[in-house]
């Protein structure tokens, strides 16, 4: 089976053109603990800043390129502002993001950012972690509002060692709610 975003971008009907790929880890802070992440911590996190919005356009637009923005981290959505920071830069660029989505405005982003203008959403399905805090089916909510506003999404698992002998059981959960579940490799 081909990797889930690889299935995604090849079944897209027009991949938008960009000239460059900028990977952008806004913050590797996270709302999440998982044991197996490689940027854990117990340290008190800072404070996160918000995007100088108007400048990161600027910076983007004046190089008459067109941009794809890998947002990434830590969790992106726990920028305060990254809804407008993806609305500024949606009106010639692209995003793409990996994401947890059980944090910050996941339905305000997909009613003010164009589909059309994402090229995908690595939703990180932190199974235990997110049934730990009881977000599982936030995790699921935002996933669907995604999806039926026509956003390419996949649901992707780390395959944690503990949680393989549950993989076929999990398949099946999300299943049921209409979402197909892949597992990535474990580093």
């Amino acid at each position: 089976m081909a990797y889930p975003l690889s299935a995604i971008i090849s079944s897209r009907k027009e991949n938008p053109y960009y000239d460059v790929l900028l990977y952008w880890p806004l913050t590797y802070a996270c709302n999440l603990q998982c044991v197996y992440c490689w940027g854990k911590s117990d340290k008190k996190r800072k404070k996160i800043k918000k995007i100088n919005c108007r400048f990161l356009k600027y910076s983007l637009d004046k190089t008459d390129k067109i941009f794809l923005v890998s947002c990434t981290g830590g969790e992106p959505f726990l920028v305060p502002n990254i809804v407008d920071a993806c609305a500024e830069i949606t009106k010639k660029h692209f995003v793409r993001f990996n994401t947890n989505l059980v944090s910050g405005d996941i339905e305000g982003f997909t009613k003010r950012i164009d589909p059309k203008r994402v090229w995908d959403i690595e939703a990180s399905c932190h199974i235990k972690e997110l049934e730990k805090h009881n977000l599982l089916n936030k995790y699921i909510y935002n996933f669907s509002i995604c999806k039926d506003r026509g956003f390419p999404i996949v649901a992707v698992e780390i395959a944690y060692p503990a949680l393989l002998g549950e993989v076929e059981k999990y398949k099946e959960f999300f299943k049921k709610r209409g979402i197909e579940l892949f597992f990535t490799q474990f580093c």
